[in-house]
């Protein structure tokens, strides 16, 4: 089985040349699995999420004990004993169960979150664990105590044993690391990490003011030298030639520099302009701090904005700062229309420099301190593949009492229309035939729903990809789409909203001849296997919570 976003549980019963999806009936996502035998199963995930399955996956069932932690990884060693990882919490480090998940008990072993990533046991007694900063914690009668080494300053990810002595420990940087005595001591593994070819990476920040990083690998030793071009070709920045091996990626600083041109013309058309530059410059300027992260300024009167970024691949961190009190309650949602997005708050930064996460796409957090609060945005490196796109962050800071929408018992304003006069009267009866005509206009928005009510999907002109806008009215609306389609097509769909609170998930998907699929979370993809009219049912997620009102919007996808 693997495990993903909106709750998607994937499962193979033939090695891995087809996949069956399954829903875990949750929206958010789902970062460890393990089989306990063929038929039972318990995954785990964000905000406190435990489900097990006892029939391959068909039917999952919620467990309690996980709170509101970011739970990263479970084990078991047999059908009671098992544990799991708790990443950013300062207060616990693993659960563990005797009982199958009936009951989660809490470990704290140093008061400081250790930002565990994997658990495993490795033999009837011995189990491990790993974290950030190099910290591997090993335990030898079942998670009820636990030593703790550190091997520098890697992330450990994962963990792997050929047996109950010989295993191998993988971490950010290249790290992997191997035991030959079930992990008392670690070895690390060196690599040759010389590059086949010449390469040249993106820069960060970017944009950036005055200074930027260029990474580049070379195949061999030699003089390098690096030149920066503006759009009009003009030399922007430019560094000597040094002498650089081929060992690894390196990584150069480049400082900008105003470069005029030479003709005459140019620079009286300079000089005009150089105040007009000079503003444009310091209202740029003022758009980020010292480090590069970029100030957000809410809207005149409104204390909720959504910002439009882009982000370049793997390890890059886009970074946001905004002013707020104590007492604020932050709101955040970071989203992407794209299918394969793979981005999170990785963290918020207090303005005394201490830093909380990571979170996932959303959350609600406490502001305790007044000043300069800081989201730093990149990849969950746990999550696969690099990505590169674009994305939406809404960022809402309200009062604990703004938290829940007010409601107020004023009665909806109404419009009189003013009296009708003679001349209004023969001015209606010379309309009346454009009245006429403008009355076949609901005929047409009709032509929009079929029998059922489903709105009717129409791709643009060349196009079989549209975002549709939509707003649900509580628990009991289920709003419907329905679009033509042909056997053998693959639909990609999502849904989303930038209301951290939203609660909306991709209910059914129903074939032309009525069968229906379902439920999928917030996103989802499938093989189409008939012609003619599919139509996509959303509805709120009643396993989430409370009943929600909003705005929405509905990627449908067919290739």
């Amino acid at each position: 089985m693997l495990t993903g976003d909106s709750g998607i549980v994937y499962k193979t019963t033939n090695g891995g040349n087809n996949w069956l999806l399954f829903s875990a009936n949750t929206t958010e996502s789902l970062y460890g699995i393990d089989y306990i035998d063929i038929n039972t199963a318990v995954v785990v995930g964000y905000n406190g999420k435990i489900f097990r399955t006892t029939n391959g996956g068909t039917n999952w069932t919620s467990q309690t004990g996980g709170g509101t932690d970011y739970l990263t990884s479970v084990s078991f060693l047999n059908a009671n004993t098992g544990l799991i990882t708790i990443t950013a919490n300062a207060a616990t480090d693993l659960l563990r169960t005797t009982n199958g998940g009936t009951n989660w008990t809490p470990i704290s072993l140093t008061g400081n979150s250790l930002g565990l990533s994997t658990v495993k046991f490795i033999d009837a007694s011995t189990c491990l664990a790993l974290g950030k900063y190099g910290k591997i914690l090993r335990s030898t009668n079942l998670g009820l105590t636990w030593t703790t080494q550190t091997i520098g300053n890697p992330n450990l990810l994962s963990v792997s044993f050929a047996n109950s002595n010989v295993g191998f420990i993988v971490g950010n940087a290249g790290t992997i690391l191997k035991t030959t005595n079930g992990g008392v001591t670690t070895v690390p593994i060196a690599q040759t990490n010389t590059p086949v070819n010449f390469q040249l990476l993106q820069n960060y920040p970017n944009p950036f003011n005055p200074t930027t990083k260029i990474v580049y690998t070379i195949p061999k030793t030699e003089l390098v030298k690096l030149k920066i071009f503006d759009e009009t070709a003009l030399t922007g920045c430019s560094k000597k030639e040094d002498k650089t091996d081929s060992s690894s990626k390196k990584t150069d600083s480049v400082t900008t520099k105003t470069t005029t041109p030479n003709t005459t013309t140019e620079k009286k058309e300079s000089a005009n302009s150089s105040s007009e530059e000079k503003k444009v410059a310091k209202e740029t300027d003022d758009l980020r701090d010292k480090s590069g992260a970029i100030r957000v300024k809410f809207p005149a009167g409104a204390t909720q904005v959504t910002l439009n970024g882009k982000i370049n691949g793997f390890g890059e961190h886009v970074t946001y700062v905004f002013e707020a009190k104590k007492g604020q309650k932050l709101l955040a949602n970071v989203m992407s229309v794209e299918m394969n997005a793979n981005i999170r708050i990785s963290q918020i930064i207090s303005p005394s420099g201490n830093g909380d996460g990571p979170f996932g796409t959303k959350t609600t957090y406490d502001l305790g301190e007044n000043g300069d609060w800081k989201i730093v945005l990149s990849e969950n490196q746990m999550a696969g593949d690099p990505w590169k796109g674009e994305f939406q962050l809404l960022i809402r800071g309200c009062s604990k009492k703004e938290e829940k929408p007010e409601t107020t018992n004023k009665p909806p304003e109404t419009t009189v229309p003013p009296p009708t006069t003679t001349t209004e009267k023969k001015e209606n009866a010379n309309t009346s035939t454009e009245e006429k005509k403008d009355s076949k206009e609901p005929e047409k928005k009709n032509e929009l729903r079929d029998k059922s009510g489903a709105i009717r999907v129409k791709f643009p002109a060349g196009s079989t990809e549209i975002v549709v806008n939509g707003k649900i009215n509580g628990a009991k609306d289920k709003p419907s789409y329905i679009f033509e389609a042909k056997k053998g097509q693959n639909l990609v769909s999502r849904v989303f909203s930038e209301d951290p609170k939203s609660n909306i998930t991709i209910a059914q998907l129903i074939s032309p001849t009525g069968k229906p699929y379902g439920p999928f979370g917030v996103k989802f993809r499938y093989d189409l296997n008939e012609d003619g009219d599919w139509k996509i049912i959303l509805t709120e997620n009643l396993n989430a919570g409370s009943s929600w009102i909003g705005e929405y919007k509905l990627l449908v996808s067919i290739k």
